[in-house]
């Protein structure tokens, strides 16, 4: 038996779905951050992507700070020349440039035109119009772009510079591709000064080839655009790479610095509307009652004065309630601004054993201490209205038992009968009814 190994630019049809369904599987998992959704779909090559999300969708996928910053670096721009080697470099890897382009790529920019002309009388770059500017051109490209665009070349050339390339145009194209990230093909044309017809054809040849790739890649784009396969790969890494750190675990002391600065501790506030906010930041959570006007508050507000809560709860704007005992002489409470204590609130009760049937609400219910037997389905017997919404009953018909205790969860659908009966003492429950969503939605 012989294993040969072999690098394909594809995947093969069985890699293909499966790679699919690996994918499936988490951009549409809901509980994943969307920046995890995103690492998870840049791991992936861009030909399955588009099958899964769609030309508009990918759009979305590439960080438009890492496309600016790899453009930078292609195109030399936080790579600064030092010297006229380097500036002759350039020329070779970017291609022709101005005055102005070479100023904003050397160091110091002052010395760039002296270095220009230093590779001038040297014989080492020609001085050529291109489209409407004046560039300076590597001699090693001079025949390259004068058979491309039809330009004169000065004399004084070595005549091994001036052997006349094959695909002088697709050379051109293909490096203003290799230098530039995501591009239309007007763009190529009007850096040559040339008619958009007239580079549709090496387009054409390095699409077939598979050196450029057509896609919606520009981020808040709305045309397809071309793109040099390695650039596009070089995007994605790096796109790849920003997208995982912003889901890398931080350090307990970050974590600790951005619960304290989203509680607005570090920040000193006074006054009564910034007692009303603390109140908002804090609503519905179980607060010691000890510790309520003694560490919570007064770490949150500047000069904390007990009586500005008073005042907030007797004018009706903030509400509490009690939510369990603590030994004998303390407790759990919590705070809520009028308006949104219903939907926050926790209702502790200890259970009696009545039959209840709610008809428009699912009910959630923890078992807060005590234990006893929860019995669902059936049918109610002695049913009677308490209200537009609910029912209540005796007992159960036919229904289901189970036996609960501390620390149980439950979920009763709405429409179901269910009663609660304690064993041994009180049954202590934490209950929170869910409307049905509006207009049937699931």
């Amino acid at each position: 038996m012989h294993v040969a190994t072999v690098d394909t630019r594809a995947p093969s049809p069985f890699a293909a779905s499966v790679l699919f369904a690996f994918v499936a599987n988490f951009i549409y998992e809901g509980d994943s951050p969307l920046a995890e959704r995103r690492a998870q779909a840049m791991a992936i090559d861009f030909d399955r992507l588009r099958e899964l999300l769609g030309e508009a969708e990918i759009r979305q996928l590439l960080d438009p700070e890492a496309l600016a910053e790899h453009e930078r670096w292609l195109q030399r721009l936080s790579r600064p020349a030092a010297h006229a080697d380097a500036v002759h470099d350039m020329l070779l890897g970017i291609g022709d440039l101005s005055i102005d382009e070479l100023r904003a790529r050397c160091v110091p920019s002052d010395r760039a035109e002296v270095w220009a002309r230093e590779l001038v009388g040297a014989r080492r770059a020609v001085s050529l119009r291109v489209g409407a500017r004046s560039r300076f051109v590597a001699a090693e490209d001079a025949a390259k772009i004068s058979d491309a665009l039809g330009l004169t070349l000065p004399a004084g050339l070595p005549a091994a510079l001036l052997e006349r390339p094959k695909h002088p145009m697709r050379d051109l194209v293909a490096r203003y591709a290799r230098t530039h990230g995501p591009f239309h093909a007007a763009d190529v044309a009007a850096r040559f000064g040339l008619d958009p017809r007239a580079v549709s054809a090496p387009i054409a040849e390095l699409l077939a080839e598979g050196r450029l790739l057509e896609g919606a890649y520009l981020p808040g784009g709305t045309e397809r655009e071309l793109c040099d396969r390695e650039v596009l790969d070089a995007l994605r890494r790096k796109s790849l790479a920003k997208l995982r750190r912003a889901v890398e675990p931080v350090e307990p002391r970050a974590l600790a610095r951005l619960l304290l600065e989203w509680q607005g501790v570090p920040r000193a506030r006074r006054g009564r509307d910034a007692l009303l906010a603390v109140v908002a930041e804090l609503e519905g959570c179980p607060l010691i009652a000890s510790a309520l006007e003694t560490s919570v508050l007064p770490a949150r507000i500047d000069a904390y004065r007990p009586w500005d809560l008073d005042a907030l709860c007797a004018s009706g704007e903030v509400r509490w309630a009690g939510l369990e005992p603590i030994g004998s002489n303390d407790g759990r409470i919590a705070l809520y601004r009028a308006d949104r204590e219903a939907l926050l609130d926790r209702p502790v009760r200890p259970v009696e054993g009545a039959v209840a049937v709610h008809e428009k609400e699912a009910e959630l219910v923890y078992v807060i201490d005590g234990g006893g037997t929860l019995t669902t389905g059936g049918t109610a017997v002695g049913q009677k209205r308490t209200n537009d919404a609910n029912l209540s009953g005796t007992s159960i018909d036919g229904g289901k038992s189970q036996t609960i205790s501390k620390g149980d969860f439950a979920i009763i659908p709405e429409g179901t009968p269910h009663q609660f009966k304690p064993s041994n003492g009180a049954l202590v429950l934490m209950t929170m009814h869910v409307p049905r969503p509006v207009g049937g939605a699931q």
